[in-house]
């Protein structure tokens, strides 16, 4: 495989995972709403990959900060909300006659379960 072969520069590899593999991961992540659980699950899978690419078992027990020194990847869950936010002004400078402006504000009719109420989109705004 071309991220955990060891004659292959690690800048190489960095170019790759980002435009391959997080654009990959990340598709959609503007219409999400990132729970903890998102948010752990992205940044596991990225620190998994991490391991893969340095070919660095969990026994080695190497820190996340050192694999993130090593590697110089930028954190997922960081690009995931840069790019809500980013998309999140887009959408605030549309007009109201867009459906995506439409979409983003509207409340609908019906009545909510009981509990506890789930994560929307606009919440972590």
């Amino acid at each position: 495989m071309f991220f955990t072969a060891p004659h292959i520069q690690m800048k190489l590899k960095q170019q790759l995972f980002h435009q391959c593999v997080l654009l990959s991961m990340l598709y959609g992540c503007e219409t999400w709403a990132l729970t903890e659980a998102t948010e752990d699950r992205l940044a596991k899978g990225q620190r998994r990959m991490e391991r893969r690419i340095l070919r660095v078992r969990l026994r080695d027990r190497r820190t996340n900060t050192w694999l993130r020194s090593v590697t110089k990847l930028n954190d997922i869950v960081e690009c995931a909300r840069r790019r809500k936010w980013r998309f999140a002004a887009k959408v605030a400078a549309l007009n109201a006659t867009r459906w995506t402006q439409a979409l983003t504000i509207w409340t609908p009719d019906a009545t909510r379960p009981v509990g506890r109420p789930r994560r929307r989109w606009a919440d972590e705004l």
